[in-house]
């Protein structure tokens, strides 16, 4: 399964997001605000996931594919421009994004449990065309 999400890829992050919250009988843990930036990223990707949800969740262990393509900044020279697209050397972290899309994916219904994937790869790049690409296949 194979497909494009066009959309602004979200620099957020699940870990990004994450603050000490306190309980209302005044004990404190870690969690998520609703209203963080890293809570509206999953909401983003969740719903432009749902049109690619597969009837039933992949079995056994699977090969992940993603492409994470940011807008060209306005630090980009033209001679990079003219490269077609180029590497992504800045924050978020690449383990930081996979880990949230992964948890997503799961949630969604692509798979079971995000231990089935045994293959991961994941590259961050910069391009005219915004979007994420995404690349999932069982493996023999």
């Amino acid at each position: 399964m194979k497909f494009t999400l066009n959309i602004m890829p979200p620099k957020a992050t699940h870990q990004g997001s994450l603050a000490i919250l306190h309980r209302r009988g005044g004990g404190m843990f870690v969690g998520k605000k609703r209203s963080s930036k890293g809570a509206m990223a999953v909401q983003l990707l969740s719903v432009h996931l749902l049109p690619f949800r597969p009837a039933t969740p992949f079995e056994g262990p699977l090969r992940l594919k993603v492409l994470w393509v940011y807008p060209w900044g306005c630090k980009h020279r033209k001679k990079d421009r003219a490269r077609g697209e180029i590497p992504c050397a800045t924050s978020p972290d690449c383990d930081n994004l996979s880990k949230s899309l992964c948890d997503i994916l799961g949630k969604q219904g692509f798979y079971n449990d995000d231990g089935q994937i045994a293959d991961l790869q994941f590259g961050k790049r910069y391009g005219d065309r915004p979007r994420i690409e995404i690349e999932i296949e069982r493996m023999r």
